[in-house]
């Protein structure tokens, strides 16, 4: 069985992005799959330092404390990850930026880094016809 890990980041528990995040999870689970659900909205994630605490592979890990010490585990237990957010000023939300900033906590370098070869998807919402008008283009080159 393939574990996934959803994470969402909409402010709006009732938005366009958490109805489409919950119609891919009923699309995982009806297919077999064990699915693992983060709201990042209502986690406390605070932001990237760079501090070099995580760097090297004999590292501790991320030196900040906060929820991410519940999406490290999960990040690393999942065979793949669906990133789930709204386009906010032409980007992901702020709340999914943080975690994927803080992703650094757990890949050290290139040669240690424990994501590798993990498949990840997106689904994002967004308030126009157009995807470059509407800032999801530039969400994608982001990633």
């Amino acid at each position: 069985m393939t574990h996934i890990l959803v994470l969402t980041s909409s402010s709006r528990k009732k938005g366009n992005s958490n109805l489409l995040a919950a119609e891919v999870v009923a699309g995982a689970r009806k297919t077999g799959h064990e699915v693992t659900v983060l709201d990042l909205a209502r986690m406390t994630i605070h932001g990237y330092r760079d501090c070099g605490a995580c760097e090297g592979p004999s590292s501790a890990g991320c030196a900040i404390k906060d929820d991410m010490a519940t999406v490290y585990p999960a990040l690393l237990a999942a065979d793949g990850v669906i990133l789930v957010s709204p386009i906010s000023w032409c980007n992901l939300s702020g709340q999914m930026k943080q975690c994927l900033d803080r992703w650094k906590g757990i890949t050290p370098d290139r040669e240690h880094n424990p994501l590798r070869g993990k498949k990840i998807g997106a689904v994002f919402s967004y308030g126009d016809t157009d995807v470059l008008t509407s800032g999801c283009a530039n969400a994608i080159k982001s990633l």
